[in-house]
């Protein structure tokens, strides 16, 4: 019960969460596309190009034949998702929800969208739940970076899940002695937040 008091307070006080609360509409806006915008990305991820580089691999990769039964399934068109992963990877990355944001108007400028403080206890609650086998936020983490990787945009309007499952993370290991502080920076960056705002 305890944790879920400090997730849902931690929350409330996410600078990246009010931020985009003010944004609610250029989100929305945003989400109305999401299905030319996965069309797009992956016309983009399958173009000829990338095709072409498939295709050299495919020469004598299990074989004399340039394109034997073999190489056609292992080289398929999922190879260059698979080849797509660092990228996929890129939309984890705490370095944009604990310190950089994302650059657009989505992340609120000059205060970190999750606030850097939380960033040890997200790796301590990163190796808990490892420890006690809760995979469910990892899992939900790298499925919600993947849809955002199929849209092909890396921005809070699509990577807001991620957010909100990183300060649970990072929640999931908080205790009283640390939380006072931790609320009174989040108190502070809002505060902000809301002078940038108005």
């Amino acid at each position: 019960m305890k944790k879920k008091i400090n997730f849902f307070l931690i929350l409330l006080l996410t600078a990246g969460i009010w931020w985009n609360l003010f944004n609610i509409k250029n989100i929305i806006l945003e989400w109305k596309d999401i299905p030319n915008l996965v069309k797009n990305n992956l016309s983009l991820i399958f173009s000829l190009d990338n095709q072409a580089k498939l295709y050299e691999v495919r020469w004598n990769a299990f074989g004399m034949k340039k394109e034997n039964i073999l190489s056609k399934i292992f080289y398929n068109k999922g190879y260059i998702l698979v080849d797509n992963l660092f990228s996929f990877l890129s939309y984890t990355s705490p370095r944009m929800y604990f310190q950089a944001g994302d650059g657009t108007r989505f992340s609120p400028p000059n205060v970190e969208p999750l606030a850097g403080i939380l960033f040890p206890f997200w790796v301590i609650g990163i190796i808990f739940l490892i420890k006690k086998n809760k995979f469910k936020p990892i899992v939900l983490t790298l499925l919600f970076s993947f849809l955002a990787f199929l849209i092909g945009i890396r921005t809070f309007a699509f990577l807001l899940p991620i957010l909100i499952i990183y300060t649970f993370i990072a929640s999931e290991v908080l205790n009283k002695k640390y939380l006072i502080f931790i609320v009174s920076y989040l108190i502070f960056i809002i505060g902000r937040v809301i002078w940038l705002k108005s």
